[in-house]
């Protein structure tokens, strides 16, 4: 990942206890990002060191787990690298699908789980990220039609982002992307 994303900087990565407050990891550096204190991940830096916090309960899921990691690298390239004065979330979900990893954060911010239990079922639904599942299939879209990649990840995407997809496309063979970008 590192490779593809071109960055050479070393960068440190520990994991976060699952019951562990985000904060009391952050309190060592000077700058930390995140999302709330309980995020799935955290970009940490201070003057000699750049860190990358995971949530210890992400190594059981790999396709989150990359899409967090990935999502934490995009905060140092924005940061860091072109040094944007202050954190914006949605772009950093934005640059991870425009480094081509949309199948994993697009596959991780929307989970729904059915569990039977003897008799009974429990559902449960819950959120990652900052972007909604159908933005994740319309800039996937535009994604490939700048890069002019052919589908990229659609056979993989899930069924909602999917469908903003093919929604997208539909609505670009109509009226050409070209159109609406001017460089």
């Amino acid at each position: 990942i590192l490779k593809q994303m071109d960055i050479s900087h070393d960068i440190s990565l520990f994991y976060i206890n699952n019951n562990q407050n985000s904060y009391d990891v952050k309190n060592t550096y000077s700058n930390g990002i995140q999302g709330s204190n309980y995020s799935s991940g955290l970009f940490l830096n201070n003057e000699s060191q750049i860190a990358i916090g995971i949530q210890k309960s992400l190594f059981s899921n790999s396709v989150k787990l990359v899409a967090v990691l990935v999502h934490e690298l995009c905060h140092y390239k924005l940061l860091y690298e072109l040094k944007l004065s202050e954190n914006d979330e949605e772009l950093t979900d934005l640059l991870t699908i425009f480094f081509g990893y949309g199948f994993f954060s697009s596959d991780s911010c929307f989970e729904y789980k059915m569990v039977q239990e003897s008799n009974s079922y429990t559902w449960s639904v819950s959120k990652s990220g900052y972007l909604s599942d159908y933005m994740y299939g319309y800039i996937i879209y535009i994604r490939d039609a700048i890069f002019q990649k052919k589908d990229s990840c659609y056979s993989i995407l899930p069924p909602n982002v999917k469908d903003s997809y093919s929604k997208t496309k539909k609505y670009f063979r109509k009226y050409p992307i070209a159109d609406f970008i001017k460089y």
